[in-house]
């Protein structure tokens, strides 16, 4: 399957939507025909003079400003991870690319660690006391890949999010928020990480070491 790509310094994850400006050139075309297209394109990793091979395709929920010079906001949702296979030159301004949608090889869900991670995140945002933190509800979650929505919310890094993005069993990403979370719940207690976690509009935002 061919798509048009996105290289960014930030990831998507499925299931979850995030706000995007575009200002470069090839990138508003690209928005612009995926846009009249109702079509998906490809959000990856671009890091460290890195291009990561394994995103997640997109889809444009809204356009929320147009500029008169043809910038955009935008909200896009993440579908599916992708892995790219080739990349394509001249057809377009912008990058275009083979890519193979990217299942999970085991799809079984831990309950008991689920509910682990929930209520571990759960008692770090009440001992954070912001009411800008929600809690995360059970119910609310996608039954399959429950790790993909906690996933923003938990202050990984670029790198840390990257590798969460590459695993492909959903227990296993949940086992990796799950030692994420106990470190942070080990220095909460700490003033300048709580203040660090706290200014980050709902999320949290603290950089543990890598695991």
């Amino acid at each position: 399957m061919q798509f048009g790509l996105f290289p960014l310094n930030t990831i998507v994850f499925p299931l979850s939507a995030i706000p995007l400006h575009i200002f470069e050139e090839r990138y508003k075309l690209l928005i612009n025909d995926c846009w009249k297209t109702k079509s998906p394109f490809v959000i990856n990793l671009s890091y460290n003079e890195k291009l990561y091979d394994i995103g997640c395709m997109v889809l444009i929920a809204d356009i929320i400003n147009k500029y008169e010079d043809g910038r955009m906001d935008i909200l896009v949702v993440g579908t599916h991870r992708v892995k790219i296979q080739n990349f394509i030159s001249g057809e377009k301004p912008y990058y275009l690319a083979n890519v193979q949608i990217m299942e999970d090889i085991d799809n079984s869900i831990d309950a008991e660690k689920l509910n682990t991670v929930i209520e571990l995140f759960n008692n770090i945002s009440n001992k954070l006391k912001n009411p800008e933190i929600k809690p995360i509800i059970f119910e609310d979650l996608n039954k399959e890949k429950p790790s993909f929505q906690i996933a923003p919310k938990v202050g990984l890094t670029i790198e840390q999010k990257q590798k969460l993005m590459e695993i492909r069993s959903e227990n296993e990403r949940l086992n990796f928020l799950l030692k994420h979370l106990e470190v942070i719940d080990n220095i909460i207690d700490e003033a300048e990480i709580v203040s660090t976690i706290i200014k980050n509009d709902g999320y949290f935002n603290v950089p543990p070491p890598n695991l």
